[in-house]
């Protein structure tokens, strides 16, 4: 099967990723499994804040603790990041975090896309897989 990540990210970069998925799938006939591009960045044993730098000072982000999403993605200035970040102390903080002025943890993209195959993130139908835009909902 392939792996997708389905955004939040890069307008042009999620969609050239489905783009190829899809067209992977259909050729080969397997399967495609969709997530979060922010779950790739976690850590499958400890709480993580998974972030992307949104630009124009905001930033993507979510937090998830091994499968269980304790904060579902979102775009926010980064001010409320960092504000997260700061009540979460105890939790690691993986991602693009140059604009935030902190360091990221070391994390396995790899590691992150097998727990990404499960039923929970098959995709029925690649011709109805679409990407996650999250600036659209920007507050």
């Amino acid at each position: 099967g392939v792996v997708v990540g389905i955004g939040p990210g890069s307008y042009t970069g999620v969609r050239i990723a489905i783009t190829i998925a899809k067209t992977i799938a259909y050729a080969l006939k397997i399967k495609v499994y969709k997530v979060s591009s922010l779950s790739l960045l976690r850590n499958p044993n400890k709480p993580t804040i998974c972030v992307f730098n949104a630009r124009s000072g905001r930033s993507y982000f979510g937090c998830y603790d091994g499968d269980k999403v304790l904060h579902e993605d979102e775009v926010a200035p980064n001010e409320e990041v960092l504000k997260y970040i700061g009540e979460h102390k105890d939790y690691l903080v993986n991602g693009d975090t140059n604009n935030l002025g902190i360091e990221s943890s070391d994390f396995d993209i790899i590691d992150n896309l097998a727990l990404g195959i499960n039923e929970n993130n098959l995709v029925n139908n690649i011709f109805t897989l679409d990407p996650i835009y999250l600036k659209d909902l920007m507050k």
